[in-house]
């Protein structure tokens, strides 16, 4: 009996697991911030950075050992994601596949092509006179230039012309940089924003100011009775500009050079909105021109005139009033 007890103590099969599970989250969240660091070496932007060790830690935390690829197929196939959102993660994952020098076998997710929710001009307006100063100038400074939700994060006041209402955005995403010109109205209002950092809306958490938006629309919804407000987010505010402004000017060049696209093939999808939304309204009302030479034709076009067909012999145009 004496020598029972002097035996060392030995710990239960739940504790022991419980101290392997320890050790394997702190080895989780070491490679997660090991995986930022890569991605910032290879040159990614802050934004597709922060995006990226984001879903990694959403995999961790919905119980995927990240080190396990087959771990991590199994977690992203019970998500209720759409296609779209499962084949971005798997992306994401690639590349921390190739941090860790392993392999996989990809999902056969597909992204499905559909037509963005567009938004009312009405509805907008409606946001940017209910909501709080900062979120309803940010939503003007969306709907006035088409700007994505990170291109406009990263404003600084030294991207703003005071003295002739001009904004410099600096693209993301491959884009190209735009200066555009925008209304003294939301010039007043972006002077009128507290300087508390370079940038003019400030540091932000990823994910931080898209959480409060969805708190903000859900009682913006509530309070002015207007359910689509809840299907609003920061790039739909885009896809209302670039639809709205091809709809004014028939010019999909210049809707490309306002969006930044470098291929046009991504601005097209823009057309069949428009043909969509504004094709059968009664509200159309048209200016019409004749072309009696090339170069007036010409120049007709470069206006943004839309060529129609022939009436007596002359080719005919007609430009949205």
């Amino acid at each position: 009996m004496t020598e029972a007890k002097n035996l060392p103590t030995v710990k239960s099969l739940k504790d022991r697991l419980a101290g392997a599970t320890n050790v394997t989250t702190q080895n989780i969240e070491g490679k997660i911030a090991e995986f930022e660091y890569y991605l910032l070496k290879q040159g990614y932007r802050e934004s597709t950075i922060k995006r990226y060790t984001h879903e990694m830690e959403i995999l961790h935390r919905r119980g995927a050992n990240i080190f396990n690829p087959e771990s991590v197929k199994a977690t992203i196939a019970k998500q209720k994601w759409k296609d779209s959102r499962k084949l971005g993660v798997c992306h994401v994952y690639n590349a921390f596949l190739t941090l860790i020098g392993k392999q996989w076998e990809q999902p056969r997710y597909r992204a499905v092509s559909t037509h963005p929710f567009i938004p009312t001009k009405s509805t907008l307006e409606q946001i940017i006179a209910g909501a709080g100063k900062k979120t309803s100038t940010f939503f003007q400074l969306l709907m006035e230039t088409g700007a994505r939700s990170g291109e406009a994060e990263a404003l600084t006041w030294d991207n703003i012309d005071i003295e002739r209402c001009v904004l410099r955005i600096e693209p993301e995403k491959n884009s190209k940089p735009r200066t555009i010109k925008v209304s003294r109205n939301l010039i007043n209002r972006l002077i009128g924003l507290k300087r508390k950092d370079k940038r003019v809306f400030g540091k932000t958490i990823y994910n931080n100011r898209r959480t409060c938006w969805g708190h903000t629309r859900k009682r913006l919804a509530r309070k002015l009775n207007n359910p689509e407000i809840t299907k609003v987010t920061f790039h739909t505010v885009r896809h209302w500009y670039a639809t709205t402004l091809f709809h004014e000017t028939r010019n999909l060049p210049l809707v490309q050079r306002r969006l930044g696209h470098r291929n046009i093939n991504s601005t097209l999808i823009y057309v069949e909105i428009e043909e969509e939304l504004y094709l059968q309204s009664p509200d159309d009302k048209f200016i019409c021109e004749f072309a009696d030479s090339p170069e007036k034709a010409k120049n007709l076009i470069e206006e943004g005139f839309e060529y129609i067909g022939e009436l007596y012999g002359d080719p005919t145009f007609r430009k949205r009033k």
